[in-house]
């Protein structure tokens, strides 16, 4: 026997492998308690561009509060998370539809492209490489979009406007309008995805 020792000493014993630390689960309480914060601050963000002189600018907050919610809770609390937001929001901004489908259009959209690209985010270069020109993309088509609706939310957001204060051509222009829109969505892009992470490991 290789183990065999003639003074009676008994082998060390290997030591046992050191378990992986396992990730805390989200009660069921927590996750409702979180998604129900994150419809008010929802609520609250819809509010304020429906009763106040401000432009959809503090709309952007309410993705942040949809992306956190799916992060911390789940694709499930998330969505549940939207459409009581966006159901709830129809009935605060009875007066005000145009904010409500500036919301559907571009911010609800925006948090599912989120879900998906959610392995895709600035930690390297690579990942920030391929998520920049879907961001890119969105960004484009939801002007696209925004200029469709026309005066329904010229209050709000106002692409036809802004093409003629640029003046020239209107396809100039309306290039020119799309490039801006790109360069927000992608600095707001990037805020969202540092700051909502460093969000969800804040919370207990």
């Amino acid at each position: 026997m290789d183990d065999f020792d003639p003074y009676g000493k008994i082998p060390d014993a290997e030591p046992e492998p050191k378990a992986s630390p396992k990730k805390k689960k989200v009660s069921p309480g927590r996750k409702i308690a979180y998604s129900a914060v994150g419809t008010a601050l929802s609520l609250i963000m819809i509010a304020l561009t429906c009763y106040l002189p401000l432009t959809a600018a503090p709309l952007v907050m309410i993705s942040l509060s949809f992306n956190i919610v799916t992060e911390k809770c789940g694709l499930g609390y998330g969505i549940m998370c939207m459409l009581a937001s966006v159901g709830l929001g129809f009935v605060i901004c009875i007066g005000a539809i145009g904010v409500m489908l500036i919301v559907v259009v571009v911010f609800v959209p925006y948090s599912l492209l989120c879900v998906f690209l959610r392995k895709l985010d600035y930690s390297s270069v690579k990942k920030a490489l391929l998520r920049m020109p879907i961001i890119a993309a969105f960004a484009a088509l939801e002007t696209f979009f925004v200029w469709l609706l026309g005066s329904v939310v010229v209050g709000y957001v106002d692409i036809t406007g802004i093409i003629q204060r640029i003046g020239g051509a209107f396809a100039a222009g309306y290039i020119v309008v799309t490039l801006i829109a790109v360069l927000i969505f992608e600095a707001i892009d990037w805020m969202f995805v540092t700051f909502g992470k460093a969000i969800v490991k804040k919370l207990k």
